[in-house]
Parts: C-alpha cells; structure tokens; sequence
C-alpha cells in the first residue's frame, strides 16, 4: 500500500518541526549562545581570544548587555567560566558547560553589572577578568 500525500506532508512537517527546535536548542543553551549555528546571527559585540598564552584581553570592559564572543585559537580544548573554581558560582549562568574545541566558540551575554573573575575551567591557572557597567 502506498501511503497518502497528507501522510507523507504530515511526517515532512513533523520533520521539519523537530529540526527547528533542535537548531533553537543549539543557538541558546543554558545562558550561552553557540555561533556555530549561526555565526552572521551575532557577528558584532566583543571578542576573548583563547590563545597559548591565556585570555586575549586579559581584562575586558564592556556594558550591561554585551555580547562577548570566546574564541578558541589553539589546538586545545578550553572551558571559560565564571569564578569560583571549580564551581563557577560567582556568575553561574557565565558557564558553556561543555568544552570549547580548536576553533570553535561559545558566547555569553553579560546581564548583570559588576567584576567578573573568569578561569578556564580545564586549565584554571589560566584567568582574566570582565567587568560589566551600567549603559
């Protein structure tokens, strides 16, 4: 029996469906965004390089609301997180939660003001700062 065309619409927009939800998945997860997803989406804002010798800059300024990208430009694996290791309590929503790989990035928007201590969760001798103002 060969199925009808309302069958076949019917599992073509369910399809469909289950995709745009795992692409929305993947662009806002757990208070970060991944670029990979969409990297025009949020091409502007700040960037952190992850190079061999730690964050570049160190120590970033930017204003409430700021979209700081992370970019990972070694060979390594990297976790940025918010201080306190291992717990990363300080700003817990500033926490990818997963590593970085070589090449790829994670991206955080700062919501809340104040000096944010921040360490690789991996290589936690590895630190920096963003301090966030009011606009």
């Amino acid at each position: 029996m060969i199925p009808s065309k309302s069958f076949f619409f019917s599992r073509v927009l369910f399809a469909g469906g289950v995709g745009i939800l795992v692409i929305a998945g993947g662009i806002f997860w757990k208070g970060g965004i991944s670029i990979p997803s969409f990297p025009l989406l949020f091409s502007s804002g700040d960037v952190i390089m992850i190079t061999e010798d730690g964050f570049t800059p160190q120590t970033l300024q930017v204003k409430k609301g700021t979209y700081v990208r992370f970019v990972n430009k070694t060979d390594e694996w990297h976790w940025p997180a918010s201080d306190i290791h291992p717990t990363h309590t300080l700003y817990s929503e500033f926490d990818p939660k997963q590593t970085i790989g070589p090449g790829e990035e994670w991206g955080f928007i700062f919501e809340k003001v104040g000096e944010w201590g921040m360490h690789d969760h991996l290589m936690p001798y590895v630190t920096g700062e963003i301090i966030v103002v009011e606009p």
